[in-house]
């Protein structure tokens, strides 16, 4: 019997030996996996430093249209002024 208990137990731990290398396959596999998930994230990151770019571009350029509106404006009511104040005598 204890020669029975013994190749019992061996058969059982060469079948943990098997789950051992599949569980290692599966931790390649994942660790595969991740470094493409790094990789995305390393695209994302890039994409994201582009898009502050254009918000940079956007902001600037409203800055231009708004002072170029106010240059506009000022130009115009100083042109305008003494013209109304002409007509209003």
């Amino acid at each position: 019997m204890d020669d029975d208990l013994k190749q019992s137990l061996e058969r059982i731990e060469k079948g943990f030996d098997g789950i051992d290398e599949r569980f290692n396959g599966i931790d390649k596999r994942f660790d595969g996996i991740d470094k493409r998930f790094d990789g995305i994230d390393e695209r994302f990151d890039g994409i994201d430093k582009r898009f502050d770019g254009i918000d940079k571009r956007f902001d600037q350029t409203d800055e231009r249209i708004h002072d170029t509106e106010t240059r506009l404006l000022s130009a115009f009511y100083g042109w305008a002024r003494p013209i109304e104040m002409r007509i209003k005598q």
